[in-house]
């Protein structure tokens, strides 16, 4: 895992997980996913992977945050928009990122 502020790729794919320091109603850590939607104004979500309320769709991210004719968020927007978009309850900072879970 790298910290998301650290990585220089342009996209972060469907699949990818966020890991953070949850707070209530999350566990201690708690692993955030990109998940495609059913909405074709917003393809592109998070959902929480880990605890209790792994499979809750947390956001259906905006239109300008996917990187046109893919389903890939821009690297950029979602380090500018972290902590209104996504998780304001851990900082960007502490955020870390992985492509995907291995097996």
């Amino acid at each position: 895992m790298q910290k998301l502020v650290d990585l220089e790729e342009p996209q972060i794919w469907r699949g990818a997980i966020f890991r953070v320091k949850g707070s209530h109603p999350y566990e201690e850590l708690v692993d955030f996913m990109v998940v495609e939607t059913t909405d074709a104004a917003r393809p592109l979500g998070i959902m929480v992977a880990t605890g209790y309320s792994a499979g809750h769709t947390i956001v259906h991210l905006q239109p300008e945050a996917i990187v046109l004719r893919t389903k890939s968020i821009s690297t950029a927007w979602l380090k500018a928009n972290w902590s209104k978009w996504v998780y304001p309850d851990c900082p960007i900072d502490q955020v870390l990122f992985m492509k995907n879970y291995v097996i």
